[in-house]
């Protein structure tokens, strides 16, 4: 570690403020406005010719036939197989969790059951509204 230093007092002495000296060797030298002649107005008038082909103007393309529709890719049965089973399997896992975490609430205070209990009821409505409202959607 370093001694620790005394204080001291400096005296500050007002200099002259370079901004202003700036600003007036710049007006000094400065080019008075309009002196320069613009470049590109004198150069030449541009010219634009239309292509031979107009590709907007073609009707076949409006007229044209969609390209044909490639058949949806076939799914394997035993991974259609797996995949609903697994399915089933956390759904019933998710209701044996739920079923549990409510006995649990109630043995420590009714209050807590009955509470745990109306939010699974309102979880499942919640459920259900999304379900009826996809498959009204898909039904269109």
């Amino acid at each position: 570690m370093t001694a620790p230093r005394k204080p001291a007092a400096f005296r500050i002495e007002a200099e002259p403020e370079p901004k202003q000296e700036a600003r007036e060797t710049r007006r000094a030298h400065a080019e008075p406005p309009q002196t320069r002649k613009p470049r590109a107005a004198g150069v030449g008038v541009a010219v634009v010719l239309p292509a031979e082909i107009d590709v907007f103007d073609e009707p076949d393309i409006v007229a044209a036939e969609p390209p044909p529709a490639t058949a949806p890719r076939k799914r394997s049965l035993l991974g259609r197989l797996f995949f609903g089973a697994l399915g089933v399997l956390v759904s019933l896992a998710v209701g044996l969790w739920t079923d549990q975490l409510i006995r649990d609430l109630f043995e420590r205070a009714e209050w807590l059951g009955w509470l745990a209990a109306g939010m699974a009821a309102i979880a499942l409505l919640a459920l259900m509204v999304i379900l009826v409202r996809e498959f009204l959607a898909i039904a269109r």
